[in-house]
């Protein structure tokens, strides 16, 4: 999960935040 949340966060960062806020780091 760990490796799949890099990759969410560099390719799916926009996404996300659009789809829900990331965690505070």
């Amino acid at each position: 999960m760990p490796k799949e949340k890099s990759v969410i966060d560099i390719v799916g960062k926009p996404l996300k935040l659009e789809e829900e806020p990331p965690p505070p780091k």
